[in-house]
């Protein structure tokens, strides 16, 4: 009897000391991303996972608090003596509003930094990212109005930017929208991908595109002061609105390697006076220099199939341009309002001229003259000279409008 009572408490011993053990494990856990608060500062920190469940990271999570609340020091572990889980991601909305953080340094063990993390922080002027940081999120810095540092405060000449790591290779959608103070800014060679990053950073002014491959939809929208830049070899597609009002831009070169550029993509820049497309993959254009009001000077794709709806609209100073035997559509207002347009070069015979299709202009007979209105509307002499090598001469130039 008194062994087998012997045996029973036995049992419960080692039952409890189970039970004690699973629920230390499950407390340090829990604990894992936790960390003591401190003079006036305390990091809130949740746990990131793997599909096992295991706690591989943890993210600085929204209700930080400072002792000095200019400078944004992110520890790079869960606990102070280094010894827990290290710090990898700067949470979604982690500082968002923060208008008091000055300085922030990401630690060296982070890898992403989460959707608005440091939105409208208007008070934030640098940003130092540490190598091995991957990921920029979306809207990240959107609205960081004062962003941008230099090394010498007193040179006038040196502009203000951020510095990216090497290891970059994603920016999200507006990370930077609206960092009005940034004036320069250099990619990385090995990004992939940026959203429409940038957009409304009215001082950016100088900028170094790296190896990317994609100008994203509205990149530079509104970066009222880019004056110049250029567009890497590595470069295959410039997306809708890329540059969109950037009113300072002078010249475009567009790489050999590039296949598409998007609807609208140079709209609006009212000070670019030359385009030279380098590349003979793009087959078509639609609204691409529209209200490009000094551009009088356009090398077109050598292959160029279509000059889509309002692709020149109001360029106003434009007189002249060439296009190969290539073409053969011409949108509606392809031409529209190009007051100083006198001549269309057109590289084939009088027969393939014939056959590019023109607007139409209902109520008037379907001759070529009538069928073109459209596209030159309010522009004086302009008519085509047809480059035919059938002709004695090799020029037969056919009217399209006379001035009355």
């Amino acid at each position: 009897m008194t062994e087998r009572h012997g045996l029973q408490t036995m049992k419960k011993i080692l039952a409890l000391l189970v039970a004690l053990t699973l629920c230390v494990s499950v407390v340090a856990l829990f604990a894992s991303c936790s960390r003591q608060a401190q003079e006036d500062t305390k990091w809130i920190f949740t746990e990131i996972t793997d599909e096992n469940e295991n706690v591989i990271g943890c993210s600085v999570a929204p209700g930080v608090l400072f002792k000095n609340e200019d400078a944004a020091n992110i520890p790079s572990n869960s606990k102070e003596d280094g010894t827990g889980t290290p710090i990898t991601v700067i949470g979604n909305m982690a500082f968002m509003g923060r208008a008091g953080i000055q300085t922030v340094v990401i630690p060296e063990t982070v890898t992403t930094i989460g959707y608005s993390a440091f939105r409208n922080c208007t008070g934030l002027t640098k940003v130092t990212f540490p190598e091995g940081l991957i990921q920029i999120g979306n809207y990240a810095f959107d609205g960081c109005t004062a962003l941008g540092y230099k090394n010498n405060a007193e040179d006038t000449a040196e502009k203000k930017r951020i510095d990216f790591p090497s290891t970059l290779t994603t920016i999200g959608i507006d990370a930077f929208r609206n960092c009005k103070a940034l004036e320069k800014i250099a990619l990385p060679d090995g990004l992939k991908e940026f959203g429409a990053a940038f957009r409304f950073c009215t001082k950016l002014s100088e900028v170094s595109l790296g190896n990317i491959t994609t100008v994203s939809e509205g990149a530079f929208q509104g970066c009222t002061a880019l004056v110049n830049i250029t567009l890497p070899e590595t470069l295959t597609e410039i997306g809708p609105f890329a540059f969109l009002d950037c009113a300072k831009l002078k010249e475009i070169v567009i790489p050999e390697n590039v296949a598409e550029v998007g609807k609208g993509a140079f709209e609006g820049c009212k000070e670019l006076a030359r385009a030279d497309f380098r590349t003979d993959k793009v087959l078509s254009l639609e609204q691409t220099f529209k209200n490009c009001a000094e551009l009088n000077s356009v090398k077109l794709p050598g292959n160029i199939k279509a000059i889509g709806n309002s692709t020149f609209d109001y360029c106003t100073s434009l007189t002249t341009m060439a296009v190969n035997n290539t073409l053969q559509y011409l949108g509606q207002r392809a031409f529209g309002k190009c007051t100083s347009f006198t001549l269309l070069y057109y590289n084939g015979t009088k027969e393939e001229w014939s056959h590019v299709k023109k607007p139409d202009t209902s109520g008037n007979d379907k001759t070529d003259t009538n069928k073109i209105s459209e596209w030159y509307e309010g522009s004086g002499n302009f008519h085509v000279d047809i480059l035919d090598a059938t002709t004695e001469t090799g020029h037969n130039q056919i009217p399209i409008k006379e001035t009355k």
